[in-house]
């Protein structure tokens, strides 16, 4: 409810800033605010489907990922370290050969 209502004051402020054409524009406008809300309050969720996995083969998401949001040690698969750094730019879930990560916002 309090995310709701942030980004609902958010939205309000940057509409008395904007002018009528960019009003049409609305929905994208509260598209993007929402997304960085949730990527500034952390509400981000990042899931890796280790039956589907090879990190053992691949660690792409771990050299990929600009904020290096995974971390593999030796042998094994890939863990989130860090979710609260993703910017959801989902480079990892695009990039991963198997498909089996799953960034939920």
């Amino acid at each position: 409810m309090k995310l709701r209502r942030l980004k609902d004051e958010a939205l309000k402020m940057l509409l008395q800033y904007i002018g009528d054409e960019e009003r049409r524009h609305h929905k994208i406008i509260e598209m993007i605010l929402k997304h960085t809300l949730k990527v500034a309050v952390g509400m981000v969720k990042i899931l890796i489907n280790y039956a589907k996995c090879r990190g053992e083969f691949d660690r792409i998401c771990v050299e990929i990922c600009p904020l290096s949001i995974f971390r593999r040690e030796g042998q094994e698969k890939p863990v989130v370290v860090n979710e609260k750094k993703c910017i959801l730019c989902r480079i990892c879930q695009v990039n991963c050969p198997e498909q089996a990560i799953q960034i939920l916002s």
